[in-house]
């Protein structure tokens, strides 16, 4: 039997059913999708009048990747999202729906890994350089992307959603941020990986993170791109 992971699903209604008072349970739907478009999990879920404000549904998964839609039928409220799921762990995945069709969006790039818990304590962020940024030299200042980032206890999500302001520097460079023990910064360069716009699919890649690592990496020096030899594998 494949390995699940439990979804935890937080959700932010649309305006149109926050502002309703509801005396009967709300129904919402969660749907997944593989990357043929095959619909690989249905489940409807009957929220609680006073779980409206909050509501929180759960659910298990395989690994793998999906695009994941939501529905509320009653007020006509959608989402839409690219999730990586990994096995053997619990995911917590914030969700705002919106009235009507969700808004167009990039294709995000995704990345995603095991990692472990004193990761988060290191302010771990991935940010983008111009493609004239070299190994152990000086960064700058990173360039203005649009990144979300989640966390468990033992793995993190990205979400990278490029946009044509960063055709000029292309191929962008992409880096992990970590902070080291003086409150400065270590870059580490995630080679041949590049957030370009596209559509369809999102590239996925999986890079997993050790104790090891962090504990390498908090010696090296700080505010300059370091380029590591890291074990990274695409998914989906």
């Amino acid at each position: 039997m494949a390995a699940l992971s439990h979804v935890i699903l937080h959700l932010t209604l649309c305006n149109a059913a926050a502002q309703a008072t509801p005396k009967a349970p709300v129904a919402v739907r969660v749907k997944l999708f593989d990357r043929i478009g095959q619909q690989t999990f249905v489940q409807t879920y009957q929220i609680a009048p006073e779980d409206m404000e909050n509501p929180v549904v759960e659910f298990d998964s395989p690994r793998g990747a999906y695009r994941m839609q939501i529905d509320v039928p009653q007020y006509h409220c959608l989402g839409s999202d690219y999730l990586a799921i990994m096995p053997d762990h619990v995911r917590k995945i914030a969700e705002t729906l919106s009235d009507g069709p969700p808004p167009a969006s990039v294709t995000p790039m995704i990345l995603y890994g095991d990692a472990p818990l004193s990761f988060v304590y290191v302010k771990p962020t991935f940010v983008l350089f111009d493609k004239s940024v070299d190994c152990n030299k000086p960064i700058g200042d990173p360039l203005p992307a649009k990144i979300r980032t989640e966390y468990d206890q033992n793995g993190y999500y990205i979400w990278i959603y490029p946009d044509e302001s960063l055709q000029e520097h292309e191929p962008v460079t992409l880096a992990l941020r970590l902070r080291g023990s003086t409150g400065l910064y270590h870059y580490l360069k995630i080679p041949r990986f590049h957030p370009v716009v596209t559509q369809g699919w999102p590239q996925l890649v999986q890079l997993d993170v050790s104790e090891d690592n962090i504990d390498a990496d908090s010696t090296q020096p700080t505010d300059v791109l370091l380029c590591p030899q890291f074990r990274s594998t695409t998914a989906g």
